[in-house]
């Protein structure tokens, strides 16, 4: 659990930034974190987005990821639910909130995207907003719970040679568009970092691309210089908090495709 003081200035952060208007209704991240502690969620991490003027230092995108208090790992044995929340207070961005998971085992955090409810937003505006934030957090950690007790099955779906690569491949043309464009080969996305990461099953398999692809790390060649000497290239790891949620989210979208297909 982070304490108030722990935490960025985009959380504490108790007025918007001089581009708002008169009409623009601040809603501190701290306060957020207020009310779902009084609901019993705690908050666990904090990650500014990149900003790319100076002055928005301190008023840009941020999610926070909240679990609930003495959370214990579901069924699937080492992944908890989470909420994942974000924030701004430049105008880029409402409240919003999507169901995520952690899994345990390398502290990566999951996004969870599911055909009947994904994500919910709420302006900077409006009554009732308390009741509002509550009311979402309750829904989405609901999303989270129901989902990875469903991972019980992908548990059980055994992936071969050739769907393991069709797997890496969409999962890295989530980062680069064409192949070309890649320091990488999707084959290195499927590298096994420890040991209870060796199987082939889909959660396995979704779990070990996933961190590869978030993580990075990866040094590839796939171009020359004009002399004909190789190009070393690294996968680098995605840092931007937006990046990281849509990557993830379109990851588990893909996983739940081959679930769906066996």
């Amino acid at each position: 659990m982070l304490s108030i003081q722990e935490m960025p200035s985009t959380v504490t952060q108790l007025v918007p930034h001089e581009s708002r208007s008169a009409k623009y209704s601040h809603v501190p991240t701290s306060k957020v974190v207020e009310w779902l502690g009084g609901n019993g969620f705690v908050p666990v991490t904090v990650q500014n987005g990149k900003v790319k003027k100076a002055d928005r230092e301190g008023f840009q995108r941020h999610v926070v990821r909240f679990r609930k208090e003495n959370a214990k790992a579901l069924s699937v044995g080492d992944t908890v639910p989470e909420i994942v929340f974000r924030n701004a207070h430049d105008g880029t961005s409402g409240l919003s909130f999507w169901a995520g998971a952690l899994r345990l085992a390398c502290l990566n955090g999951l996004m969870i995207a599911t055909d009947s409810f994904t994500k919910v937003s709420l302006p900077h505006r409006g009554k009732h907003l308390e009741e509002k934030v509550i009311d979402a957090a309750f829904r989405v950690i609901d999303v989270s719970e129901k989902a990875l007790i469903g991972v019980n099955q992908w548990q059980k779906i055994e992936l071969n040679q050739d769907e393991k690569d069709e797997f890496a491949r969409r999962a890295l043309a989530l980062r680069f568009d064409n192949q070309e464009n890649s320091p990488v080969e999707h084959r290195q996305l499927l590298t096994v970092r420890r040991q209870n990461d060796t199987g082939s099953d889909l959660w396995t398999v979704f779990n070990r691309v996933q961190e590869n692809l978030m993580r990075g790390g990866f040094a590839g060649i796939n171009r020359r210089n004009e002399q004909g000497a190789p190009i070393v290239r690294t996968l680098r790891a995605i840092r931007g908090s937006d990046r990281s949620i849509e990557l993830n989210t379109d990851l588990w979208k893909i996983a739940d495709e081959f679930a769906h297909s066996h």
